[in-house]
Protein backbone atom coordinates (compact mmCIF):
# COMPACT_ATOMS: atom_id res chain seq x y z
CA UNK A 1 0.00 0.00 0.00
CA UNK A 2 2.52 2.56 0.71
CA UNK A 3 4.36 1.40 -2.42
CA UNK A 4 1.23 2.66 -4.15
CA UNK A 5 0.56 5.98 -2.42
CA UNK A 6 4.38 6.81 -3.23
CA UNK A 7 3.69 5.73 -7.23
CA UNK A 8 0.16 7.75 -7.18
CA UNK A 9 1.65 11.08 -5.84
CA UNK A 10 4.72 10.80 -7.91
CA UNK A 11 2.32 11.05 -10.92
CA UNK A 12 0.23 13.39 -9.72
CA UNK A 13 3.16 15.56 -9.23
CA UNK A 14 4.39 14.89 -12.95
CA UNK A 15 0.59 15.62 -13.87
CA UNK A 16 0.63 19.46 -11.82
CA UNK A 17 4.04 19.97 -13.26
CA UNK A 18 2.71 19.41 -16.69
CA UNK A 19 0.02 21.59 -16.72
CA UNK A 20 1.71 24.46 -15.27
CA UNK A 21 4.14 23.94 -17.74
CA UNK A 22 1.51 23.67 -20.41
CA UNK A 23 -0.64 26.75 -19.19
CA UNK A 24 1.86 29.25 -18.16
CA UNK A 25 4.06 31.08 -20.86
CA UNK A 26 7.49 30.61 -20.70
CA UNK A 27 9.74 33.40 -19.66
CA UNK A 28 10.48 36.53 -22.34
CA UNK A 29 7.40 34.76 -24.90
CA UNK A 30 8.34 36.16 -28.19
CA UNK A 31 5.19 38.84 -28.43
CA UNK A 32 2.74 37.77 -31.00
CA UNK A 33 -1.09 38.40 -31.92
CA UNK A 34 -3.45 35.96 -33.87
CA UNK A 35 -4.09 36.96 -37.56
CA UNK A 36 -6.03 34.15 -39.10
CA UNK A 37 -7.67 30.55 -36.71
CA UNK A 38 -9.21 28.24 -38.52
CA UNK A 39 -10.87 24.77 -37.74
CA UNK A 40 -11.71 21.66 -39.24
CA UNK A 41 -13.83 19.03 -37.49
CA UNK A 42 -14.15 15.38 -39.42
CA UNK A 43 -13.78 11.82 -38.94
CA UNK A 44 -10.39 11.74 -39.94
CA UNK A 45 -8.62 14.29 -38.71
CA UNK A 46 -9.61 17.32 -36.25
CA UNK A 47 -7.23 20.05 -37.47
CA UNK A 48 -6.54 23.83 -36.20
CA UNK A 49 -4.71 26.05 -38.35
CA UNK A 50 -3.35 29.51 -37.36
CA UNK A 51 -1.27 32.40 -38.57
CA UNK A 52 0.57 34.51 -36.25
CA UNK A 53 2.03 38.20 -36.52
CA UNK A 54 5.48 38.53 -34.66
CA UNK A 55 5.51 41.73 -32.90
CA UNK A 56 8.87 42.11 -31.63
CA UNK A 57 11.14 41.26 -34.66
CA UNK A 58 14.28 42.66 -33.50
CA UNK A 59 14.26 39.74 -31.13
CA UNK A 60 13.23 36.99 -32.84
CA UNK A 61 15.98 34.24 -32.17
CA UNK A 62 15.70 30.53 -34.12
CA UNK A 63 15.74 29.48 -30.37
CA UNK A 64 12.61 32.07 -29.22
CA UNK A 65 10.49 30.80 -32.53
CA UNK A 66 11.13 27.40 -31.45
CA UNK A 67 10.08 28.28 -28.25
CA UNK A 68 6.76 30.00 -29.17
CA UNK A 69 5.36 27.87 -31.96
CA UNK A 70 6.00 24.77 -29.02
CA UNK A 71 4.22 26.94 -26.41
CA UNK A 72 1.42 27.73 -28.96
CA UNK A 73 1.41 23.88 -30.22
CA UNK A 74 0.72 22.63 -26.87
CA UNK A 75 -1.96 25.08 -26.13
CA UNK A 76 -3.45 24.12 -29.15
CA UNK A 77 -3.34 20.10 -29.39
CA UNK A 78 -4.82 20.23 -25.24
CA UNK A 79 -7.79 21.59 -26.69
CA UNK A 80 -11.50 19.83 -26.04
CA UNK A 81 -15.25 20.18 -27.12
CA UNK A 82 -15.04 18.83 -30.95
CA UNK A 83 -17.46 16.04 -31.91
CA UNK A 84 -14.88 13.82 -33.64
CA UNK A 85 -11.69 13.81 -31.55
CA UNK A 86 -11.39 14.39 -28.15
CA UNK A 87 -8.13 16.89 -28.79
CA UNK A 88 -7.03 17.94 -32.21
CA UNK A 89 -5.07 15.57 -34.11
CA UNK A 90 -3.77 17.87 -36.97
CA UNK A 91 -1.87 21.31 -36.23
CA UNK A 92 -0.78 23.92 -38.27
CA UNK A 93 1.15 27.00 -36.92
CA UNK A 94 2.85 29.44 -39.05
CA UNK A 95 4.68 32.18 -37.81
CA UNK A 96 4.97 35.59 -39.92
CA UNK A 97 6.91 38.73 -39.89
CA UNK A 98 4.23 41.32 -41.60
CA UNK A 99 0.23 40.83 -42.37
CA UNK A 100 1.02 41.33 -45.96
CA UNK A 101 2.91 38.29 -46.52
CA UNK A 102 0.37 36.26 -44.43
CA UNK A 103 -2.49 37.73 -46.41
CA UNK A 104 -0.07 36.94 -49.72
CA UNK A 105 -0.80 33.29 -49.24
CA UNK A 106 2.52 32.62 -50.93
CA UNK A 107 4.06 30.61 -47.50
CA UNK A 108 6.49 33.51 -46.98
CA UNK A 109 6.51 32.77 -42.86
CA UNK A 110 9.50 32.94 -41.18
CA UNK A 111 8.74 29.41 -38.60
CA UNK A 112 6.08 27.35 -38.37
CA UNK A 113 5.17 24.07 -36.55
CA UNK A 114 3.14 21.06 -37.66
CA UNK A 115 1.53 18.10 -36.84
CA UNK A 116 -0.48 15.75 -39.21
CA UNK A 117 -3.07 13.16 -37.72
CA UNK A 118 -0.77 10.38 -38.53
CA UNK A 119 2.47 12.13 -36.68
CA UNK A 120 3.76 11.06 -33.68
CA UNK A 121 5.43 14.39 -32.91
CA UNK A 122 5.39 17.85 -33.95
CA UNK A 123 7.90 19.10 -36.85
CA UNK A 124 9.22 22.71 -36.50
CA UNK A 125 11.07 24.17 -39.32
CA UNK A 126 12.30 27.66 -40.32
CA UNK A 127 12.65 29.51 -43.83
CA UNK A 128 16.03 31.05 -43.89
CA UNK A 129 14.98 32.95 -46.62
CA UNK A 130 12.41 35.09 -44.48
CA UNK A 131 14.73 34.60 -41.50
CA UNK A 132 17.78 35.95 -43.45
CA UNK A 133 15.62 39.12 -44.12
CA UNK A 134 15.12 40.00 -40.85
CA UNK A 135 18.42 41.89 -40.21
CA UNK A 136 18.61 42.79 -43.92
CA UNK A 137 20.08 45.95 -44.78
CA UNK A 138 18.71 48.25 -47.38
CA UNK A 139 21.05 49.47 -50.15
CA UNK A 140 21.25 50.95 -53.82
CA UNK A 141 21.85 48.35 -56.21
CA UNK A 142 21.83 49.35 -60.43
CA UNK A 143 21.53 53.25 -59.16
CA UNK A 144 18.07 52.43 -57.79
CA UNK A 145 17.12 52.73 -54.13
CA UNK A 146 15.67 49.79 -52.59
CA UNK A 147 12.40 51.47 -52.33
CA UNK A 148 12.32 51.49 -55.90
CA UNK A 149 13.26 48.00 -56.69
CA UNK A 150 10.46 46.75 -54.14
CA UNK A 151 8.54 49.13 -56.32
CA UNK A 152 9.44 47.57 -59.79
CA UNK A 153 8.99 44.06 -58.09
CA UNK A 154 5.44 44.61 -57.12
CA UNK A 155 4.85 45.65 -61.14
CA UNK A 156 6.92 42.82 -62.32
CA UNK A 157 4.23 39.91 -59.96
CA UNK A 158 1.21 42.43 -61.52
CA UNK A 159 3.23 41.96 -65.13
CA UNK A 160 2.89 38.13 -64.65
CA UNK A 161 -0.72 37.98 -62.79
CA UNK A 162 -1.82 40.23 -65.49
CA UNK A 163 -0.38 38.34 -68.01
CA UNK A 164 -1.62 34.72 -66.92
CA UNK A 165 -5.55 36.39 -67.13
CA UNK A 166 -4.34 37.13 -70.65
CA UNK A 167 -3.48 33.85 -71.66
CA UNK A 168 -6.40 32.22 -69.34
CA UNK A 169 -8.84 34.29 -71.49
CA UNK A 170 -6.81 33.27 -74.89
CA UNK A 171 -6.65 29.30 -73.41
CA UNK A 172 -8.17 28.49 -70.57
CA UNK A 173 -7.23 25.77 -68.63
CA UNK A 174 -9.91 25.61 -66.53
CA UNK A 175 -12.24 23.36 -68.99
CA UNK A 176 -12.63 20.01 -69.06
CA UNK A 177 -10.52 17.93 -71.54
CA UNK A 178 -7.30 20.55 -71.98
CA UNK A 179 -4.34 18.83 -73.47
CA UNK A 180 -0.83 19.21 -73.61
CA UNK A 181 -1.47 21.72 -76.47
CA UNK A 182 -3.57 23.94 -74.32
CA UNK A 183 -1.10 24.31 -71.61
CA UNK A 184 1.58 25.00 -74.14
CA UNK A 185 -0.63 27.97 -75.95
CA UNK A 186 -1.65 29.34 -72.59
CA UNK A 187 2.50 28.92 -72.04
CA UNK A 188 3.09 31.05 -74.79
CA UNK A 189 0.60 33.48 -74.83
CA UNK A 190 1.46 34.59 -71.05
CA UNK A 191 5.07 34.33 -72.09
CA UNK A 192 4.40 37.06 -74.46
CA UNK A 193 2.70 39.36 -72.66
CA UNK A 194 5.07 39.01 -69.61
CA UNK A 195 7.78 40.26 -71.82
CA UNK A 196 5.42 43.40 -73.09
CA UNK A 197 4.32 43.95 -69.70
CA UNK A 198 8.11 44.05 -68.42
CA UNK A 199 8.82 46.02 -71.44
CA UNK A 200 6.78 49.01 -69.86
CA UNK A 201 8.42 48.76 -66.56
CA UNK A 202 12.03 48.78 -68.39
CA UNK A 203 10.60 51.76 -70.03
CA UNK A 204 8.98 53.88 -67.04
CA UNK A 205 12.42 53.17 -64.98
CA UNK A 206 14.98 53.53 -67.92
CA UNK A 207 16.80 50.33 -67.22
CA UNK A 208 17.82 47.11 -69.17
CA UNK A 209 15.45 43.72 -68.95
CA UNK A 210 18.75 42.53 -67.29
CA UNK A 211 17.76 44.62 -64.23
CA UNK A 212 14.32 43.84 -64.31
CA UNK A 213 15.33 40.22 -64.03
CA UNK A 214 18.01 40.74 -61.60
CA UNK A 215 14.68 43.00 -59.09
CA UNK A 216 13.24 39.63 -59.62
CA UNK A 217 15.48 37.48 -58.16
CA UNK A 218 16.58 39.47 -55.37
CA UNK A 219 12.83 39.67 -54.35
CA UNK A 220 12.52 36.19 -54.08
CA UNK A 221 15.77 35.46 -52.71
CA UNK A 222 14.79 38.40 -50.22
CA UNK A 223 11.40 37.63 -49.12
CA UNK A 224 9.86 40.45 -50.00
CA UNK A 225 6.16 40.44 -49.76
CA UNK A 226 4.10 39.67 -52.29
CA UNK A 227 1.27 42.72 -53.70
CA UNK A 228 -2.20 41.99 -53.33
Amino acid sequence: MKKITILSLTILTLLLTNCGSNSEPPKDLLKYSVIEEDISDTPLKTQVSMNILLEDIENVTEEKLEILLNYLYNQQISRKGFKHHDHPNTILIYAYVTKEKSDAGMGQWVAMISKMYDDTKPDFDISETQFNSLTATEQEKWGLTQKQRQKIWDKIIYAERNAQKEADKKHPLDKPGITQDDMIKNGKVMEKFKIKYEDDIAKEYKIEQSIIDSVGLEGVIGGWSFPK
